[in-house]
């Protein structure tokens, strides 16, 4: 499904006036910017400047959020940053992002060392505490975590005391979610197990149906 993706991509790269079908770009997209390059990336942002069709910048926001290095992960929070990017877009756009929990470190030191970009571009400093908060309800890493609080400490009369207070209480939640599956991590185990072995069967007839629409769109 992967390859057959990645395949689609390409051809969309070398031939953009023939669309990819639309039951297939979030996947297509995705796999193109996850498997791909710096080429990939500008291609598709370059299609995202040029079309004025809410849905479909919707759709390469979310490919552009998958992508996998430190280098594309900042162009893309660039991105985001910049006036491009609608205002009412901004935070779908992060989330989109941060749902990849390989970006959480980048994404973390990109807010410290970019937040006064960040709440120039969204707005306030309370936007920025928000995108804190997001990260840290995703991060599974206390050197992460303590670099934050080591962050908000150094920063705080910049951040201001609603957006100070809001990351400090985004910190103490990290925490106790923390304590909490340590403490359940076998009942976690079990409900997961559960649901993924009983979900098997509908997995596979997805799966199956997206790699026949692939197919069909490759053999046009």
């Amino acid at each position: 499904c992967s390859k057959a993706a990645v395949a689609e991509f390409h051809r969309y790269h070398q031939n953009p006036s023939v669309k990819v079908h639309p039951d297939l770009r979030q996947v297509v997209y995705c796999e193109g910017i996850r498997k791909g390059s710096m080429e990939e990336f500008e291609f598709l942002w370059n299609q995202y400047l040029t079309t004025n069709v809410a849905t479909e910048q919707i759709l390469i926001l979310q490919g552009l959020g998958c992508v996998s290095s430190s280098e594309l992960i900042t162009l893309q929070l660039n991105g985001i940053a910049s006036p491009h990017v609608r205002s009412q877009d901004k935070n779908n756009a992060f989330t989109y992002v941060i749902n990849n929990p390989y970006t959480l470190p980048h994404v973390s030191r990109y807010l410290q060392q970019n937040h006064a970009n960040w709440a120039a571009s969204h707005g306030s400093y309370t936007n920025v505490a928000s995108a804190f908060n997001n990260v840290l309800a995703r991060l599974k890493s206390d050197s992460e975590r303590d670099a934050i609080s080591a962050f908000i400490e150094s920063n705080k009369n910049i951040l201001g005391q609603a957006a100070y207070d809001s990351i400090k209480s985004g910190l103490e939640d990290y925490e106790t979610n923390k304590q909490f599956t340590l403490r359940n991590r076998d009942e976690i185990h079990d409900f997961l197990d559960n649901k993924i072995n009983g979900g098997a069967a509908t997995i596979l007839a997805n799966v199956s149906m997206i790699v026949g629409l692939l197919m069909l769109a490759l053999a046009r």
